[in-house]
């Protein structure tokens, strides 16, 4: 598969925002709650490959990131 210059950089920005969240539900402590959110989160990422409107999808998922790791701060997570 080639990718032009503009896929190129949308992957590395998908895979820069899919680290930030594994670092993220890393820290979740309770066992079902980190599965619960991975699998909430696991769906967005994969629709990016087919998604007709995929900066619109990338910003709807790292809201949804934004959302979770301000939760995860306020339930004294780092």
């Amino acid at each position: 598969m080639k990718l032009n210059l503009q896929d190129f950089i949308f992957r590395g920005e998908a895979l820069k925002l899919y680290r930030r969240f594994a670092k993220i539900a890393i820290k979740i402590q309770d066992e079902s709650s980190r599965r619960e959110t991975i699998e909430f989160i696991k769906p967005q990422f994969k629709s990016l490959k087919t998604s007709n409107d995929r900066r619109m999808d990338f910003t709807s998922l790292r809201s949804n990131i934004d959302y979770i790791e301000e939760m995860s701060r306020f339930s004294g997570l780092k």
